[in-house]
């Protein structure tokens, strides 16, 4: 029983708000995505929401689960070895933070088939 100084609170009602909002986001990122599209995720809650929304398009969909930092060099590879499939690469705040140096090797090569997508998640170890 709580006492009278202890208040019983719900979720978290801003976090629900952004987990939300970053599934809203993947939903209608996929919703676009053309038959030529191919999606590289990052590890965390985002590559699960995807894959929960990607039933459809899973032999288009590469989620890097536990490869923290990995997506844009292999979003690259894949944009420089398939130059006609349109290739986003959706990459968290603190992933990107772990291959900084990739940002230059993608503004070296200025793929126009290749987009880059970063989401805060304003969290950690998410």
């Amino acid at each position: 029983m709580l006492g009278a100084h202890q208040k019983k609170t719900p979720l978290d009602l801003l976090s629900l708000l952004r987990m939300l909002n970053r599934k809203l986001v993947l939903e209608k990122m996929v919703a676009t995505a053309d038959p030529h599209t191919a999606i590289v995720s990052y590890l965390g809650r985002a590559s699960r929401d995807l894959y929960s929304i990607t039933e459809d398009i899973r032999n288009r969909c590469f989620y890097f689960l536990g490869a923290m930092g990995s997506v844009v060099p292999f979003a690259l590879g894949l944009s420089l070895a398939k130059p006609k499939v349109s290739i986003w690469a959706i990459e968290g705040d603190g992933s990107i933070l772990m291959n900084m140096g990739a940002l230059t090797t993608l503004k070296k090569y200025r793929q126009s088939n290749l987009k880059l997508f970063i989401i805060d998640n304003q969290q950690y170890e998410s």
